[in-house]
């Protein structure tokens, strides 16, 4: 597991959540995703939007009103989120079509 502490909270447009935490050690590939764990052990997974060399893991998160998605919305910078390693299964193919892993 990992504990990384936000980096920001944004509000682009309604419905929609950026969260941005310090990437550490993290290493990933383009399609990863990660499981976010609320305070009471609740995840969700959520993909990994930022690029794999950018300093800081990014998610775009549509705002379910959802246990998990109404945790994330009331963080702040400083706090410190729990997430799984990356995992994934589809990645960019060499003709641009998602492949299984």
């Amino acid at each position: 597991m990992h504990h990384q502490s936000v980096f920001q909270v944004n509000f682009p447009t309604p419905g929609l959540i950026e969260l941005l935490v310090e990437r550490g050690d993290v290493v990933f590939t383009p399609g990863d995703c990660v499981a976010l764990f609320n305070p009471a052990g609740v995840s969700r997974p959520y993909s990994i939007s930022s690029g794999k060399d950018d300093p800081y893991l990014r998610f775009l998160i549509r705002d379910m009103q959802g246990e998990v998605t109404e945790w994330i919305a009331k963080l702040s910078e400083g706090d410190v989120v729990k997430f799984s390693p990356p995992f994934g299964w589809f990645r960019p193919g060499l003709n641009g079509d998602a492949q299984v892993r």
